[in-house]
């Protein structure tokens, strides 16, 4: 039992939740995230690229700093986890994403950037230390040097990490991009039928089974409805559910659709109560990638 009203609590807290969002606290924090992400890419961009050293540290009988550097690739790969996840946490905390799995793939351009500057400037070191661009000479013992037999080992293989990473870098800002524009879309479209779709009642014909290891599943569920013209529509669309809350079929629903086209399922609406809310309709919103 408590003595404070959860209705209250939860506004509280949603209040202190859109105070944190866009504040300087919350940039700095964001920034800080990303840099450590970054960081974490190029330390491991750069222990990856200097494997490509071995060569020219196998001509001299020195042990230069650069035989260290690739102890960069475990600490690389372990900052870049953290930051990962830290930078998921820190975005769902400071700038409202709807959840864990999209905030966690904004985090790829950050990581892919940081990679790929470390690939460049690790390649760009290989080239003025070492004779990549006239033919490789290697040392033969006590003999005179020879040109090395598989050249194309040395002069292809160090572009291909930096290739493969710029690559990385690209595909995942136009994800970004593609992504931030769908949701846009899907925003704008939501809200036009929510003020203007023909509303109707429904029922759920069939309903989510109780999860056994978690208290939230991710399911599909169907939902009968007849549009304007009397035709009988089914729905299944993904939704996001608690285990104390699951729909069973036979439950009543409010659906609101585009009379102009009451087949796209994009276009259609469903609450499970107070249908007059525009949240209502936003309860069961699936997380990604299940949601747009």
């Amino acid at each position: 039992m408590s003595t404070f009203n959860p209705r209250d609590v939860a506004a509280q807290r949603d209040a202190a939740k859109r105070r944190r969002v866009g504040g300087g606290p919350a940039l700095a924090v964001l920034l800080l995230m990303d840099f450590g992400l970054a960081a974490g890419g190029f330390l491991g961009a750069v222990g990856l690229s200097s494997l490509f050293f071995i060569t020219k540290l196998e001509e001299t009988n020195t042990f230069p700093l650069v035989a260290l550097l690739p102890l960069l690739i475990p600490a690389g790969i372990f900052m870049s986890v953290g930051f990962l996840i830290a930078q998921a946490v820190a975005r769902r905390a400071y700038t409202g994403a709807p959840d864990f799995t999209r905030a966690l793939t904004d985090g790829q351009p950050v990581w892919f950037g940081g990679a790929a500057v470390g690939a460049w400037g690790s390649l760009a070191a290989l080239l003025l230390l070492t004779t990549i661009s006239g033919g490789p000479i290697m040392s033969n013992g006590d003999g005179p040097p020879v040109v090395d037999e598989t050249p194309w080992a040395i002069e292809v293989l160090p572009w291909v990490l930096p290739s493969l990473l710029t690559l990385g870098l690209a595909l995942s800002v136009w994800r970004r991009i593609a992504r931030a524009r769908r949701t846009r879309r899907t925003t704008s479209t939501f809200e036009a039928v929510f003020a203007t779709g023909t509303r109707t009642s429904g029922i759920v014909t069939q309903g989510v089974e109780r999860p056994r290891e978690s208290t939230r599943v991710v399911s599909r569920w169907t939902i009968q409805f007849t549009d304007v013209n009397g035709q009988t529509r089914w729905t299944t669309p993904w939704g996001l559910f608690h285990e104390e809350s699951l729909p069973a079929a036979g439950d009543a629903v409010t659906v609101i659709y585009d009379p102009t086209i009451p087949g796209d399922e994009s276009r259609i609406l469903i609450a499970r109560e107070h249908p007059d809310r525009i949240e209502s309709y936003r309860a069961h919103k699936p997380p990604f990638p299940f949601g747009p």
